[in-house]
């Protein structure tokens, strides 16, 4: 099971690629197919998820009542996500115009 747990900042490329760190990458299970979802998190932050985390996760949100609440905090989750997969140097790719605040 892959738990990424520390604070990292990076910097994007030109092409907006960031590489993950290799601790990280050392830790990916292999059921995440090398693939992250990511989304925006409280403080300016993002948030990455192994992709097979990331559907246990997903799985368990499907389970909260439906308040006013858990819907907002659903929309806006589910409009900030993303998912990459690693390319052979270790980086995953932002869109970036959907992350600006």
């Amino acid at each position: 099971m892959s738990r990424f747990r520390g604070k990292f900042e990076v910097c994007l490329d030109s092409q907006g690629r960031f590489s993950i760190p290799v601790k990280f990458r050392k830790a990916l299970d292999p059921e995440a197919a090398e693939t992250f979802v990511i989304c925006r998190a409280p403080g300016g932050c993002l948030r990455a998820f192994a992709q097979n985390m990331w559907n246990k996760y997903e799985d368990e949100i499907a389970t909260w009542p439906q308040t006013p609440e858990t819907v907002l905090l659903k929309t806006t989750l589910y409009s900030t996500l993303q998912e990459s997969t690693l390319d052979t140097q270790g980086r995953i790719s932002l869109t970036l115009r959907r992350w600006q605040w």
